[in-house]
């Protein structure tokens, strides 16, 4: 089995800095978690929001922190450092070779697609985000890890792109992609996506924006890792 990762960000159009908060974090049992945060308000920066949301959240992991208990640990550092007015949209994406889950956390209004061998299942419930109240509990799923599978989630500078000048993400055209698609295609998968968003804001994105696509695949790599893709074998 392996595990491919792609990646592709952009930052909101005249701005600098890292934007979305994005780290790649190999589990400490064996496997790959993705995080993925979006921070808004506070005294911070933006950035500095998502940049500190998403290092806190690897370092629980790597300590061994269950994912679903992230959410509220993240709201707690902020908090002890007496951060107001912030929150943060934050997504897990645990490929758990372990126990041979897959495990999706979402304190976030963007969705998380799954492709199986049975079609597309779109993960979009409402979700408070991190510092909308104390008692923070992100929306969890856990399937088992099948070869084959293909995960695809973005931040919500994709989710609102164009939506300002009276068009929108088309999610039937991103679930027949995916329908089409091999887990091998997953920064393919990342790069289309993002141009489809940058394209809907005329390429000048009107919020940061990231996608992140993962493959379950059958097969070993023999060819050189592209870039900002990660591939973990097992």
């Amino acid at each position: 089995m392996e595990i491919l990762i792609g990646i592709a960000k952009t930052n909101k159009y005249t701005t600098t800095g890292r934007g979305d908060g994005l780290e790649v974090i190999e589990r400490p049992a064996g496997g790959m978690t993705v995080v993925l945060a979006d921070g808004h308000g506070g005294s911070r920066s933006v950035s500095g929001i998502s940049s500190m949301a998403v290092l806190k959240a690897a370092q629980l992991l790597v300590d061994g922190v269950r994912d679903g208990s992230v959410a509220r640990a993240v709201f707690d550092y902020f908090s002890a450092v007496q951060e107001e007015n912030f929150s943060v949209a934050l997504t897990l994406i645990g490929a758990d070779t372990e126990n041979g889950n897959l495990l999706l956390c979402r304190n976030t209004n963007c969705p998380i697609l799954v492709r199986h061998e049975f079609g597309v299942d779109i993960y979009d419930e409402p979700a408070q985000s991190i510092g909308a109240n104390k008692n923070v509990k992100p929306l969890t799923i856990q399937r088992p890890l099948e070869e084959g599978l293909i995960v695809a989630t973005f931040s919500d500078g994709v989710l609102n792109a164009g939506r300002k000048r009276g068009r929108g993400l088309e999610m039937k055209n991103l679930v027949r992609q995916l329908e089409e698609s091999r887990p091998e295609d997953a920064q393919y998968l990342a790069d289309s996506l993002l141009e489809r968003a940058m394209a809907l804001d005329s390429y000048e994105a009107l919020d940061h924006m990231t996608v992140v696509v993962i493959g379950i695949s059958d097969r070993t790599a023999e060819n050189k890792m592209e870039c900002r893709t990660v591939r973990y074998t097992i």
